[in-house]
């Protein structure tokens, strides 16, 4: 029998080689996450290099033919045609510096990827003048949120079948990277687009909403996201869990502020446990000293809870037009 201190030695050795098989085992394990992660990198680089070299043709096989693009300020774009022209007309105005995409959450679906985190967007206006008698303009960088979301067609290939995104700050519409594009006038989002399997549950979900909105109701409206709801908001940070969402929500709705609020819906996907809709919404404002309307678009991924309803998981909103002060 092994003395006291050969005992030792010999579990300590056991231990060291079972902790280090371990080790070696978890590092060659694959990982889903990280390996989705790297794969949407791996895109956003190859797109990145397509804008900051104005490849518009290869920047369109990104996207599916029938996607939604929420630009913020600008009316929402359908369509890969109508999406080609608007690259087309900003690259011809603006050259790209770079265009850089920071993933915060990368999280698999069923046939799709949701993707959001921080866009930055370097660029100068050309024809702009500078000290040294350069062609381009003064240097400027757009900071934003971003939400996507990925569909995977039927060679594995991920592609673009909504995108929106939001600056992290206060920003008037003649400081977008993308201000001189014209974008015509586009209905489209605002009127409900939904299967009769979603639409009664959405718009009941839809009218609790208006109502705590109306009612400055801040506790109400932050229980409509789950707890580990995303809210990225209008010219503001990205808001993560509850603890965030209720002091902002709590902030932002006071009672007799709002005066109307009317939000329409477009169904992109219903996975059952998750839902994707893009919308538009149209707010009256009236708090005794100021009136006026402002409008926007929003991305909305949804999941249900333990109780079977859905919730709000991850939502972007802005801005798509300046507010008209009455």
């Amino acid at each position: 029998m092994p003395t006291c201190h050969k005992l030792t030695a010999i579990l300590a050795f056991v231990l060291s080689s079972f902790t280090s098989l371990s080790s070696h085992a978890a590092e060659n394990t694959p990982n889903p996450t990280n390996d989705l992660r790297a794969e949407v990198e791996s895109i956003n680089t190859r797109f990145g290099d397509c804008a900051e070299k104005a490849k518009v043709d290869s920047l369109m096989d990104f996207y599916t033919r029938d996607v939604i693009f929420l630009p913020e300020y600008k009316q929402a774009i359908f369509g890969i045609v109508d999406l080609t022209k608007f690259y087309e007309d900003w690259f011809r105005a603006v050259k790209i510096g770079s265009y850089k995409k920071e993933i915060f959450k990368v999280q698999q679906l069923p046939g799709y990827v949701l993707e959001i985190g921080h866009l930055s967007v370097g660029y100068a206006i050309k024809g702009g003048t500078e000290p040294e008698g350069g062609t381009m303009g003064t240097a400027n960088v757009y900071s934003a949120k971003y939400m996507i979301m990925w569909k995977r067609n039927r060679q594995g290939r991920l592609r673009i079948i909504s995108e929106a995104f939001g600056s992290d700050k206060m920003i008037n519409p003649e400081e977008m990277p993308y201000a001189m594009v014209q974008v015509k006038d586009n209905p489209g989002l605002k009127e409900n687009h939904l299967s009769k399997e979603l639409e009664p549950e959405i718009l009941a979900f839809d009218s609790a909403l208006v109502k705590c909105i109306l009612q400055g109701d801040g506790e109400t409206r932050a229980s409509q996201f789950a707890p580990d709801g995303i809210y990225m908001p209008h010219f503001d940070k990205m808001l993560v869990g509850m603890d965030a969402l209720r002091p902002y929500m709590i902030r932002t709705y006071r009672p007799n502020s709002i005066a109307n609020v009317k939000n329409t819906y477009r169904e992109i996907l219903n996975l059952g446990d998750y839902v994707f809709i893009d919308g538009h919404f149209t707010v009256g404002i009236d708090n005794g000293r100021v009136k006026g309307t402002f409008e926007g678009n929003m991305s909305n991924l949804m999941k249900r809870g333990p109780d079977g309803k859905l919730r709000m998981y991850c939502q972007l909103a802005h801005n798509d037009s300046l507010p008209r002060i009455n």
